[in-house]
């Protein structure tokens, strides 16, 4: 017999101890790859029936990308992240029916980026760079763990109360299949959303036209969702049947003359507001006139984009305001 003959191996694959199988059902079975069969056979030839340990057990990672994170560090970071979120978060309104933390909502404009910015710029200014021993995969990844009810706020449109509608009836139209009137009705939505979009791609040709031209003023203005002060998500069974301070928010937006947007809210209170028709068309010309006065735009053209409502251009008071900056040359 040769030697290499004697130095080999064979194996017999059984189910159950006494059914003989092949080789690639034994794998089929055990959800193993060749390769990990070979080691297996190997560690039992060097070692027998010892427990079998993968190589990287107990190991630090220690590659330059990766930072061990111990327990103190995890600590400072978790407690930058609140102490973030309670100064610039806002908590969810709905109610928390377990004990886990309510949802705190950061602005729309952070993001984990600009969060982890402020962190390497916070330590090091407090601290040094010795501090700054995180990477920010893992930043995330300690945020996600430690405080998953920070969470940052979707930036959203309004919503159309005309597309509600037809969506609603269309639901009913459906679970009652009603075809011929269904078809009706989509074809009617349809239109609707073809004439939402006519708007909508004007609304961006003179946002690019007011870009590139300077020569020319535009303004958007629309009053925003009402607040309630004070504000609580967990609310308390004695104030049940009290009424909050109502707060509103107007917000007119335009581009300066180095070609950025610049954004003024007006917060006005329940009790600032004229008695009937509180957001009419005085109030929001007011408003409107108050902020072409900070501005001092010297453009003579103007573009005005405002809400689809009798309160801001369905009224002859809108009309006869801008044909009055007109009559004064302020614009043509």
């Amino acid at each position: 017999m040769k030697e290499e003959d004697i130095n080999k191996h064979y194996y017999k694959y059984k189910y159950n101890e006494n059914i003989q199988i092949c080789q690639p059902v034994f794998l089929k079975l055990c959800d193993i790859k060749i390769n990990m069969l070979k080691t297996l056979q190997k560690h039992l030839r060097t070692n027998g029936l010892e427990d079998r340990q993968h190589g990287n057990i107990k190991n630090i990672p220690k590659l330059k990308s990766r930072a061990f994170v111990n327990i103190e560090l995890a600590e400072i970071v978790k407690q930058f992240i609140l102490n973030y979120a309670n100064l610039y978060g806002l908590p969810s309104p709905m109610r928390i029916r377990d004990n886990s933390d309510p949802i705190i909502y950061l602005k729309t404009k952070c993001n984990y980026t600009s969060v982890f910015n402020e962190y390497v710029k916070s330590f090091v200014d407090s601290y040094g760079t010795s501090i700054i021993n995180l990477k920010y995969r893992a930043f995330v990844k300690l945020w996600n763990q430690l405080t998953p009810h920070v969470k940052f706020l979707n930036s959203s449109s309004d919503l159309c109360e005309i597309c509600e509608k037809f969506r609603l009836k269309l639901f009913k139209l459906k679970s009652l299949n009603e075809e011929d009137e269904e078809i009706d009705m989509q074809f009617k939505f349809d239109d609707h959303l073809a004439a939402a979009d006519c708007e909508r791609q004007h609304y961006n040709k003179i946002i690019e036209k007011s870009k590139n031209d300077l020569t020319l003023t535009h303004i958007c203005y629309d009053y925003a969702q009402s607040v309630s002060a004070p504000y609580s998500p967990q609310q308390v069974g004695s104030i049940y049947f009290k009424t909050p301070f109502k707060i509103n928010i107007f917000g007119i937006c335009t581009k300066t003359n180095e070609g950025k947007n610049y954004q003024l809210n007006y917060t006005i209170g329940e009790d600032e507001l004229p008695e009937g028709t509180s957001k009419g068309a005085k109030t929001t010309l007011n408003m409107g006139f108050d902020f072409l006065k900070k501005t001092q735009h010297v453009e003579k053209d103007l573009y005005v984009i405002c809400d689809n409502c009798p309160g801001q251009n369905k009224n002859n008071l809108s009309l006869w305001f801008w044909s009055w900056l007109i009559m004064l040359k302020i614009y043509i």
